[in-house]
């Protein structure tokens, strides 16, 4: 169900018979070749269209299993009745240029700054932190354009990322940038710890 265009969702509905008490969920991307690829971490119900699907097809292939795991036939479906994903609607909204300006040290605030293009009304903010396994952890809170540096960031990479929206509710691709030339944090002198 949905409008199968970049910046929309869609969903996977149906009806369970015979004792289905769970489904199994794929989403696939198509190439000309008519080959079909899995799309990585796509296993919900639901699947947000991105700018990778354009001039591909869209189909989802779910697995029924009853209360015994016993599974089912597979069934495919194909969104746009298998016909290419196309920019109806013109291109996603996105930001281009994006950087983090101001000095990123304890105390001192940083902004997140670009240019926005294709209709883009708004963005939404999210600021993370790099932990010690280099996995990055969004900073609870850090929700807009501006952020103040604080010592829980010393040692640790800094990165904002912005989700561009236009008036229609479209969600552009997430664009991500780091501070410091993806360096760690420090009390201001410079760092050659790069982040992971």
């Amino acid at each position: 169900m949905g409008e199968a265009i970049p910046g929309k969702e869609i969903m996977a509905c149906g009806y369970t018979i015979n004792g289905i008490t769970t489904c199994k969920i794929a989403w696939l991307r198509g190439s000309e070749d008519g080959s079909m690829n899995y799309i990585e971490g796509a296993s919900e119900p639901t699947y947000w269209v991105t700018e990778n699907d354009v001039n591909s097809y869209l189909a989802v292939e779910v697995l029924p299993i009853d209360s015994k795991g016993r599974k089912g036939e597979v069934l495919k479906v194909y969104a746009n009745e298998k016909t290419k994903i196309t920019h109806e609607d013109g291109p996603l909204p996105a930001v281009q240029g994006l950087q983090i300006i101001g000095e990123a040290i304890p105390g001192k605030e940083v902004m997140a700054g670009g240019y926005t293009i294709n209709g883009t009304t708004t963005c939404k903010f999210a600021w993370l932190r790099g932990s010690e396994d280099g996995s990055m952890k969004y900073i609870e809170g850090a929700s807009e354009p501006n952020y103040w540096v604080t010592e829980d960031d010393v040692n640790s990479c800094l990165a904002v990322e912005v989700l561009p929206i236009d008036s229609k509710g479209r969600k552009g691709e997430v664009v991500k940038v780091y501070a410091n030339e993806k360096t760690k944090i420090t009390h201001g002198s410079s760092s050659e710890s790069l982040c992971q």
